[in-house]
């Protein structure tokens, strides 16, 4: 049993193209196994294709989704348009390759604003999923450069907004960062391969940073888990259960995203999920089961804070039209799948 301020413990890492594929059919699952929170990418180069024309027609409906469900949508945001680099045939070829250019962050700030303002319902948002896997992001100081361009963009649209600093690495990124930024959590990668529920050193080092810096804000595991094809079922259920009792006891961890939902049909890390992959999403169990007993005190799902928008976004069903993905190494990877 979860206490209720520990609610954020019960989530789940998503991504938008496979919400956008299979709609209600995978939404309901999310429901079914009890989620308080999803973690999902936010895309500035799905948001803003052409330059000061963002567009939220395929995003609405996503988060009307989720919204209608009481689902929190905790939204990372990453990816960069070509014309917002430096090197447009490289960055139209893989979004990781792109080299920023700092003469567009004017027209990113401004995005950002209708982007945070849009959806009041998130109040929790992370800055760039695993940053030093990024050409223009694993620069500590063109990191910062833009994160903080976020942050002012995002507390001008929600003066409540809670901004996190991504990491994979946790401490290691984050004490190149300059000591005056200013952060309200700091999220971090735990996989610890086929042995271990989590890198708990890694997780314990960066709160120690934290404090070091006398920074009290709070650590989300914004990735973990474990794939079948190296560790069992049973063993996974065994791991869950260790994973939520240690994450209870480090008053300091506020989200617990795991990685993810559904297999989906991509080698060789296909198979992370608590269900198998479309269109049954069968349940793996005993992980499946064990993850959806975790009961939390007193939670009920969250009320809507607006109207839906879909109905001036996209006429008649959420999903009645889906527009093909991009292209795998134009994709951006929450972890998974990892480009090509």
């Amino acid at each position: 049993m979860l206490p209720l301020p520990r609610a954020g413990l019960k989530g789940i890492a998503g991504h938008w193209w496979f919400v956008e594929r299979y709609g209600t059919r995978l939404l309901d699952e999310y429901v079914k196994l009890g989620v308080t929170n999803v973690r999902l990418a936010v895309d500035w180069l799905q948001i803003e294709p052409a330059e000061g024309m963002p567009t939220f027609d395929r995003l609405d409906p996503i988060m009307d989704a989720f919204l209608e469900r009481g689902i929190e949508v905790v939204p990372v945001v990453a990816t960069i348009p070509a014309w917002a680099s430096l090197n447009p045939p490289e960055c139209v070829q893989n979004t990781m390759t792109c080299q920023l250019n700092p003469e567009k962050l004017p027209r990113f700030q401004a995005t950002m604003r209708q982007l945070v303002a849009r959806y009041p319902e998130a109040r929790r948002w992370e800055f760039w999923n695993e940053p030093e896997m990024w050409v223009s992001m694993r620069n500590p100081a063109e990191y910062e450069r833009w994160y903080r361009a976020f942050y002012q963009a995002a507390r001008e649209a929600n003066p409540n907004a809670v901004i996190a600093v991504g990491t994979l690495t946790g401490w290691d990124f984050f004490r190149q960062l300059g000591p005056d930024l200013p952060v309200d959590a700091v999220t971090v990668h735990s996989y610890a391969g086929s042995t271990y529920g989590l890198d708990t050193n890694k997780i314990v080092r960066l709160h120690e940073g934290l404090r070091s810096r006398g920074l009290t804000v709070p650590v989300w595991l914004t990735e973990y888990g474990w794939d079948s094809h190296w560790m069992d079922h049973r063993t996974r259920a065994a791991m869950l259960t260790w994973v939520f009792t240690w994450a209870l006891s480090q008053p300091f961890i506020e989200l617990a995203d795991y990685h993810m939902l559904h297999d989906t049909e991509a080698e060789p890390e296909c198979c992370y999920g608590l269900v198998g992959g479309p269109p049954a999403f069968a349940p793996k169990q005993p992980a499946y089961d064990t993850f959806r007993s975790v009961a939390i005190e007193g939670w009920a799902p969250r009320p809507q804070v607006r109207e839906p928008l879909r109905a001036s976004a996209r006429p008649g069903s959420s999903y009645a039209a889906v527009p093909p993905l991009l292209p795998s190494a134009a994709r951006y990877s929450a972890g998974y799948p990892r480009p090509e």
